[in-house]
């Protein structure tokens, strides 16, 4: 369960801060009506911070997946086939004396190659729990939803 303690608690942290920020703005908008406008600012801000919240939770709880069913611990079965590392990452991993330097060698490289992803998109965010083999996510949290 590491990828889902690991990514849930850097979210919660996360939007413990969103929470802040709205209390914030309701503070501003109920003492100081003449800030109303400004205090706005803090809501599109907020918007940001939320879906970074998602973004990184995905990202943490992907990588963290990843690196725990190479070495089986994982909570899904990952398509490994669909991660391409490089062959310095594999001569590191091999060379590792530790588990703790296998996973951070890992680590290491899946921080490079998820740089320039983005899951913050419906399908993006689809494809990520695709390649871990959970299908349909949004008819299936539209089940739990109602």
């Amino acid at each position: 369960m590491a990828s889902t303690n690991f990514a849930y608690t850097n979210f919660t942290r996360n939007i413990a801060s969103v929470d802040d920020l709205l209390q914030l703005h309701k503070l501003i908008v109920k003492d100081y009506p003449l800030l109303k406008d400004q205090s706005d600012e803090l809501l599109r801000a907020i918007i940001v911070l939320t879906v970074s919240a998602l973004d990184n939770y995905l990202h943490d709880f992907y990588r963290t997946e990843i690196v725990e069913g190479y070495l089986g611990r994982g909570n899904f079965n990952v398509q490994f086939d669909k991660i391409k590392i490089s062959i310095d990452a594999l001569q590191q991993l091999d060379s590792a004396f530790s588990e703790a330097e296998k996973r951070n060698y890992l680590n290491i490289e899946l921080r490079k190659i998820q740089r320039t992803d983005s899951y913050q998109s419906a399908r993006s965010i689809e494809d990520i729990f695709n390649k871990i083999e959970i299908k349909n996510v949004w008819s299936k949290l539209a089940k739990h939803k109602g």
